[in-house]
Formats: C-alpha cells, sequence, structure tokens
C-alpha cells in the first residue's frame, strides 16, 4: 500500500514527493521516509522520524533535493499574490502569512529556533524547514567543516575558495564525481588538490546538518 502524499503546505495545489533513506545497519526498521516539495524545495520533518536521523546516510537525502539560485516566492493562501516566505502578512491583502500542517491542516504556529523562523504544528508534533532554512544550516556547517580541516592540515593553504566552492557541489549533488568543469576559473586547481579532504568534509558536514535537524526539532518539543 503506497504512503499518502502530503499537500506542501507553501504551494497551492502541490503535493510532496517521498524520499527514502535506507539506514545503515538496517535494524529491521525499513527505511525513513521524508516528505519534501519539488517546487519550493521545503521539507516537512516529524518529531518521531527526525529521531532516525542520525541513523542514515544524508547523501541518499540532498542528492534528491536540487539547489535553489534564489528564494522561493510563495502564493498568499488568501488572495493568491506572490509575497516573501518571511513576510508576516501579505503585502497585497494583509493576511497573515500562516500555513496549514500537511498532515492535519491545523494552523501551524511560527517558532524562533536557532535563527530560523520555522512553522511548527504542535498536535502532529511536525516542524516545516523552507529551502532557504536548509540552506541556512548547510551554510553553517559547511563553514564549520572546512575550518576545521584548514586547522588539522588536509585543506594545503589556500585552497579554501575551492574546496568551497567543490563542497557546496558536492552536498547537492553527491553522486557527482568531482570534475574542474564545476569549480570556476583559478579555484579549480585548488579544489582539485584539495578534493580528498573535501570528499570527508563533505560527509561530516551532511552528516552535521541531519544532527542540526534533530536538534532543532526535538528541542522545539522539549
Amino acid at each position: 500500500m503506497s504512503e499518502t502524499r502530503w499537500p506542501c503546505p507553501v504551494c497551492l495545489g502541490v503535493k510532496m514527493e517521498k524520499a527514502s533513506l535506507a539506514a545503515e545497519g538496517g535494524g529491521g526498521r525499513g527505511p525513513l521516509t521524508l516528505d519534501h516539495c519539488t517546487r519550493c524545495g521545503g521539507m516537512w520533518f516529524e518529531l518521531g522520524e527526525v529521531q532516525r536521523l542520525r541513523s542514515e546516510r544524508p547523501e541518499s537525502l540532498w542528492a534528491r533535493i536540487p539547489a535553489r539560485d534564489e528564494r522561493h516566492r510563495a502564493q498568499c493562501h488568501t488572495c493568491r499574490a506572490l509575497l516573501d516566505r518571511d513576510a508576516p502578512r501579505c503585502g497585497t491583502c494583509g493576511a497573515k502569512t500562516r500555513l496549514g500542517c500537511p498532515v492535519c491542516d491545523t494552523r501551524m504556529l511560527q517558532v524562533r529556533q536557532s535563527e530560523l523562523t520555522l512553522d511548527v504544528c504542535k498536535r502532529c508534533k511536525g516542524v516545516w524547514f523552507d529551502h532557504h532554512e536548509l540552506e541556512a544550516i548547510w551554510q553553517l556547517e559547511r563553514g564549520r567543516a572546512i575550518a576545521k580541516r584548514g586547522r588539522d592540515g588536509s585543506l594545503a593553504r589556500g585552497a579554501e575558495t575551492g574546496a568551497d566552492v567543490l563542497l557546496e557541489t558536492l552536498f547537492w549533488a553527491p553522486e557527482l564525481v568531482f570534475v574542474g568543469a564545476h569549480v570556476a576559473g583559478h579555484a579549480a586547481a585548488a579544489a582539485a588538490e584539495a578534493a580528498p579532504a573535501v570528499l570527508e568534509a563533505a560527509g561530516d558536514a551532511a552528516a552535521s546538518v541531519f544532527e542540526a535537524i534533530v536538534e532543532i526539532v526535538a528541542g522545539i518539543f522539549g
């Protein structure tokens, strides 16, 4: 029997896709399935499932979610005018930009957590992460991974710029084999030199994003 595809809380008339992750070691629990919207790039995490993220391979998820060049502009659910997702009200009709829970349709609360404004359903214990919020967590963990590799000598001096670009590519498309074409101009040689260390850093950073999401969701629900 197929799982229910929940509606995207942001995109009107769009249902989310299922992304399945195989757990390391198995444990007989079966794959963890998360819900994400291919249109706006947001993801829905429930408390019960988010606890399992620590045992998943993060690259199997990020390979399904492409990076985006610009922030998604949503439609007001009242008048359908385009608006910024972080705007508290619609500039056209004045309606509050509150989202409905994709599971129970209850109006979600907006909660400030780790400098992010997240939409939370207290009834279903679920949290909606917009794509730019996922990117903000990734940017933080990416910076930490590069800094750590620089401190322990894994990255050659002057390779940080190329490593940064390569790490971005590996995070959003980890199945790709590194080639110089993914890195622009002068950064190519430095990134190629840094590639072995960055391959390790990419895994560390991606796993750290999962840890950050677990901590955020767990923190919201105590």
